[in-house]
């Protein structure tokens, strides 16, 4: 039962959340006396105030709803455990039970708990109103640690496919030189294994297609493609990444991906079908804590910059996000500096291995579903193409496939099977440049930065 002073609270709380985030993002606030959940509108815009654009939630509670109220809480940080919503109804003088008191966010459509028919207080309507399963649960549990099971929130069904402008052009031009071209691409490999099992590899097809396309996918951008995810490569419209940096990004306008300056090592696809799944499902359902600094994303809003703002696997190297195209052209002049057809491979990712040009590519992460439509070319190795294109085809891809030749050498080092490392990343170096040779034959009139 929901006590008096608890719904004055959650009263209090939901004007609070529609002065801190823009007008129509704070949808409602529910409660179970126990955690306080704002109800969010799935947008862009509400990312932006909850973690998947540099301001913390919690900072943002810190320095606005308190700051608007006259009150303080000295030495308040982001990754302090004791939850601002705390601070603020303490000093409101609500004598509530803080100590089992969570603030979390879901977003709109999402509902508080695991079970069906519990009842929640609604801020907005003022009355206990019941939760009603959803339709966008995975049909399958998913196994997380320790030998459980969970069940997970499918993207596909959130998120609507995105429709973004289109210049018909998958080249760029970042110098002088007519040779000087960068590309926007998404390298992928059907594998021995998927080969072998032609269900799984219609599966993979299917559940793009029926998603609209992509989810999530992360897209390189370098005068020549990242070998190491795959040797087959899709080439994108470069106006995907174009049209989310200013100039051409103008106020108001989406921002379609999130443009990194080195390979930020964010969530692979396949984690939106798995553990993210999870963690989504967890946060629609109320069950994270935003005042730990582990949760300070939001899963359902879209997918994250990246972790606490460094790259995984990379020492002491902040990720530097490119806003601008002449950021970006300023990195593809230095990393094809460094990375150029005659510098020893092996030796270069060593010397450059503590900085953002270890590898040869920067990294744009999509913030929504990609359709194949945006990707008009796919190049891959000529044993490869027929079995590329069946499964692209599959999946909703309409472009071309084109096929290279290489040796037999260089098709076992893009296997894995080449034992030298020195040699296995000079054969994977070439066949990089070869890729970029061939999507420059076929490019006609690149854009210019």
């Amino acid at each position: 039962m929901i006590d008096q002073q608890t719904k004055d609270a959650a009263q209090l709380m939901l004007q609070v959340g529609k002065q801190l985030w823009p007008r129509g993002t704070v949808k409602d606030l529910v409660t179970d006396g126990k955690r306080f959940a704002f109800v969010m509108a799935p947008t862009r815009m509400a990312a932006a105030g909850v973690g998947i654009d540099p301001v913390p939630f919690t900072e943002a509670l810190a320095v606005h709803v308190l700051a608007d109220h006259g009150l303080s809480s000295p030495g308040l940080h982001p990754s302090r455990h004791q939850p601002v919503l705390y601070d603020f109804l303490e000093a409101l003088r609500y004598a509530l039970p803080m100590d089992e008191v969570q603030l979390t966010i879901i977003p709109e459509g999402g509902w508080l708990y695991p079970a069906i028919d519990e009842e929640f207080y609604s801020a907005k309507s003022r009355k206990m109103i019941r939760s009603e399963k959803p339709d966008w649960l995975l049909p399958d549990r998913i196994q997380v640690f320790g030998g459980r099971t969970s069940l997970g929130i499918d993207f596909c069904k959130l998120f609507e496919p995105d429709d973004p402008p289109s210049m018909g052009k998958i080249a760029m031009q970042y110098g002088r030189r007519e040779d000087e071209l960068a590309f926007v691409t998404h390298a992928f490999n059907l594998d021995l294994q998927r080969r072998r099992d032609a269900d799984r590899s219609r599966d993979t097809a299917t559940s793009i297609r029926e998603c609209g396309g992509l989810l999530f996918p992360s897209l390189g951008i370098s005068h020549i493609p990242a070998i190491d995810f795959g040797s087959a490569v899709l080439f994108s419209d470069v106006a995907l990444v174009l049209n989310s940096l200013k100039p051409r990004r103008k106020r108001g306008m989406p921002e379609w991906v999130t443009v990194y300056g080195t390979d930020a090592w964010t969530e692979r696809t396949s984690d939106f079908h798995g553990t993210s799944a999870v963690s989504a499902f967890e946060q629609m359902h109320g069950w994270s804590d935003y005042m730990s600094f582990s949760d300070l994303h939001v899963w359902p809003l879209g997918a994250p910059l990246v972790l606490e703002g460094t790259t995984a696997g990379m020492t002491n190297i902040e990720v530097e996000l490119i806003k601008t195209e002449s950021q970006l052209r300023r990195d593809l002049r230095e990393r094809a500096r460094i990375h150029h057809r005659q510098a020893d491979p092996l030796d270069t990712h060593e010397r450059y291995r503590n900085t953002k040009h270890r590898y040869p590519v920067a990294e744009a992460k999509s913030k929504g579903i990609l359709p194949l439509s945006y990707f008009p070319i796919c190049i891959c190795p000529e044993r490869d193409a027929r079995e590329v294109e069946a499964f692209l085809q599959a999946a909703g891809f309409e472009g071309d496939v084109v096929d290279l030749s290489i040796s037999d050498q260089m098709q076992k080092s893009l296997d894995g099977e080449v034992r030298d490392e020195g040699l296995s990343f000079s054969l994977k170096r070439d066949y990089a440049f070869m890729v970029a040779d061939a999507a420059a034959e076929v490019s006609d009139y690149p854009v210019q930065l």
